[in-house]
């Protein structure tokens, strides 16, 4: 039994000597609610998988077993259609917004840059037409978008420079072309 003791000691031994964390975190909508459903994938600087998780029904993730590193990404998908909470009401927003008669709701950027220009346009409100109107059935950029709640653009990543300790994320997610945030996210 002391041989077997040894051995298991000596096999294992190499595993604590380099950290394991755990990234965890929620994705929610601006007004709070959770998003289910997400893919989370934790990726290293070649773009291999370390880790993945998809969010649950209150919106946590959790990846385990995250070799300490650096250069790490974090990448966020949700699949859905565009038309999902995206009505002719959310083109009287967008342009109420570009006219100056309401001021620009928080995310407003996120939501309505529906081409990926970094700005919102009338061309954006174009494509959101031609979606409501089936006549696209996608936006050209991803429908749902995420970051973290300071980002001034979302790519649905988040980097992360060094994992030497637990860390707990907060993600913001939107739904593009959704201004009025209509959208109902079902995680039965």
């Amino acid at each position: 039994m002391k041989n077997i003791t040894i051995y298991l000691l000596v096999a294992f031994l190499p595993l604590g000597l380099f950290g394991q964390y755990q990234i965890t975190g929620e994705v929610v909508l601006p007004s709070g609610l959770p998003i289910c459903e997400v893919l989370v994938e934790l990726q290293d600087a070649s773009g291999e998988v370390l880790a993945q998780d998809i969010s649950e029904m209150d919106g946590t993730f959790e990846l385990s077993d995250v070799p300490e590193g650096t250069n790490y990404t974090l990448l966020f998908t949700k699949e859905g259609a565009a038309i999902g909470g995206t009505s002719t009401f959310d083109l009287v927003l967008i342009s109420r917004y570009i006219l100056g008669i309401n001021p620009a709701p928080p995310y407003y950027n996120w939501i309505a840059d529906v081409n990926g220009s970094g700005t919102v346009t009338t061309l954006d409100m174009l494509i959101i037409r031609k979606v409501i109107l089936h006549i696209d059935p996608a936006f050209p950029v991803p429908t749902w978008a995420f970051d973290e709640p300071t980002a001034q653009s979302p790519d649905n990543q988040i980097g992360l420079p060094t994992v030497n300790a637990e860390l707990d994320l907060q993600v913001v997610g939107v739904k593009r072309g959704d201004i009025n945030g209509t959208i109902q996210v079902d995680c039965n």
